[in-house]
């Protein structure tokens, strides 16, 4: 896998676990536009919305069989204090779609429809428990910064699998399909690894 790192040695974050979920309370959604590609969503609108949580990579960053993508999926399995606050998250998106389903989807739904095409923050795996997914960006002007537990840039792990990791996530916008599904859109921008593994030769 390629990541992309910024080599500079002296560059330096305090990268905080206490940063509190999070803050919808200035927060409302835009209106939904549609990209070039088709592809529909809704902006969050209101101060930059930031939150860190912890947890062990579920798996290896990936983009559903992709292997050139440059643009995959860290999956973290979360503490239940994250889980909640992603719940609360999951809570006031439901809300404020449920309110004006013709602003986000051109007609009327009803409340069950809208709560059974929703794809929550947190899903629960038989094997993984519960897990929260981030969009991470391995090259660009966007990609991921990583940096060590003495708030340091270094390179990606070579394994991500089981790393502990604080994960600093940006709440971005909700995405539609077409079939009615909704869902929001987290940003990685920032990655801190506490703790990684390691192959080791077994000879």
């Amino acid at each position: 896998m390629v990541c992309a790192f910024i080599g500079r040695e002296k560059e330096s974050w305090a990268f905080s676990k206490t940063m509190p979920a999070f803050d919808l309370s200035a927060v409302s959604l835009g209106d939904v536009s549609t990209s070039g590609k088709g592809a529909k969503s809704c902006p969050f609108v209101g101060p930059l919305l930031l939150a860190t949580f912890q947890g062990r990579v579920a798996f290896e960053p990936s983009a559903f069989g992709d292997a050139e993508s440059t643009r995959v999926n860290l999956v973290i399995r979360p503490s239940d204090e994250d889980v909640q606050a992603l719940q609360q998250l999951d809570s006031w998106v439901l809300s404020t779609v449920q309110r004006d389903p013709v602003k986000y989807f051109g007609k009327q739904r009803s409340a069950d429809q809208i709560a059974e095409s929703y794809t929550p923050s947190i899903k629960h795996h038989e094997k993984y428990g519960a897990a929260l997914k981030g969009k991470m960006n391995l090259e660009g002007a966007s990609a991921v910064k990583v940096w060590d537990s003495s708030n340091k840039l270094r390179p990606c792990p070579a394994e991500w699998r089981d790393a502990l990791v604080n994960v600093r996530l940006k709440l971005r916008s909700i995405w539609f399909m077409g079939q009615g599904g909704f869902g929001v859109t987290l940003e990685v921008s920032d990655v801190q690894i506490l703790e990684e593994t390691s192959a080791e030769c077994p000879f």
